[in-house]
């Protein structure tokens, strides 16, 4: 997170984004100088000061992805380092909007899960249906906006091959705005909607 906030206190305090030209790990942006393709072209890269296994977990076997495991929360995008909305986690998200809730800060870099769906997809961009990875003794890392960084164990269903209910996805993540509940989830928030939700 370190890389990201850096990034922010140089560009008006705003974090960088997931969509082309301003992605954080660099797809979809141009080539750098040299030509150089995502990490790259990254727009934290210039922040960057030890960038092995900065992007991705040395132990995860992916089959698609082979240059990041780490991605950035959409809703996230140009998100104002002051923020403060209220956010929490749905502990049982096979119940949907009625799940009991519990308190957590406002996640930024998600440790994506290998199957579901950075198998799938390299776009340095967390929501939708994504999930968290359980491969750190059924933990996944996540940076936060506050700055700081932890472990988080997200409910699975009992089997890993198959999407299931009781799956916590980007959808699972919530947080509170103008007397309103709005997910992590969507994909068509644009740069800096966080900061002024309707």
């Amino acid at each position: 997170m370190s890389a990201e906030i850096q990034y922010a206190n140089e560009n008006k305090g705003l974090l960088p984004g997931v969509q082309s030209g301003i992605s954080w790990i660099g797809y979809g942006n141009p080539p750098d100088d040299s030509g150089r393709r995502s990490p790259f072209n990254g727009v934290i890269w210039p922040f960057m000061s030890n960038a092995e296994y900065a992007f991705e977990c040395p132990i995860e076997q992916r089959e698609a992805n082979g240059m990041f495991s780490y991605t950035m929360a959409t809703t996230m995008s140009g998100a104002k380092l002051e923020l403060v909305w209220p956010t929490y986690w749905r502990t049982q998200p096979e119940k949907s909007s009625a799940s009991p809730l519990l308190s957590t800060r406002m996640p930024v870099i998600i440790e994506e899960d290998g199957k579901w769906y950075n198998h799938t997809y390299q776009d340095g961009a967390w929501g939708n249906r994504d999930q968290i990875t359980g491969r750190h003794l059924d933990r996944g890392n996540i940076g936060y906006l506050d700055g700081s960084a932890g472990n988080f164990e997200s409910p699975k269903g009992p089997n890993p091959d198959r999407q299931e209910p009781q799956d916590f996805e980007a959808w699972d993540f919530v947080f509170y705005a103008q007397g309103r509940e709005f997910s992590f989830g969507p994909w068509n928030y644009g740069y800096g909607w966080i900061n002024h939700p309707k």
